[in-house]
């Protein structure tokens, strides 16, 4: 059986970078997960076939900076390119909930991506 495939996605938000951020396990990043969660859970699920789950790993100032890890089903035919198009249709519109995305989207398809503490949003 094949592995899951797994992009790592860095973009920013026009949204305010708060330094409690670079800690996962605050309250207040805790709620900007769930929020972000509740975005990209539904959009990813509704632009592709396969999606699984989105780990949260990373914030940082640039507006607000956002690193995550997507992964699919090994069966799932998206790409790099096919997510980066995607979002970028989507910037602004209520399928990200009128969320604006800044001028960093820049999405790496590999295997592993791994963080010390990283925060799982799962589908179910």
């Amino acid at each position: 059986m094949k592995p899951p495939i797994k992009f790592a996605v860095t973009l920013t938000l026009d949204r305010d970078y708060d330094s409690d951020y670079t800690d996962l396990t605050r309250a207040k990043t805790r709620a900007i997960i769930k929020d972000l969660g509740d975005i990209f859970t539904p959009f990813f699920i509704g632009k592709f076939s396969g999606f699984q789950d989105i780990t949260f790993q990373e914030f940082f100032p640039g507006s607000l900076g956002v690193q995550f890890v997507i992964t699919f089903q090994s069966t799932s035919n998206v790409n790099a390119t096919s997510i980066i198009q995607a979002l970028r249709r989507s910037n602004g519109t209520n399928e990200l909930r009128f969320e604006i995305l800044g001028t960093t989207l820049i999405v790496t398809e590999g295997s592993s991506f791994t963080t010390a503490t990283p925060s799982t949003i799962p589908t179910g």
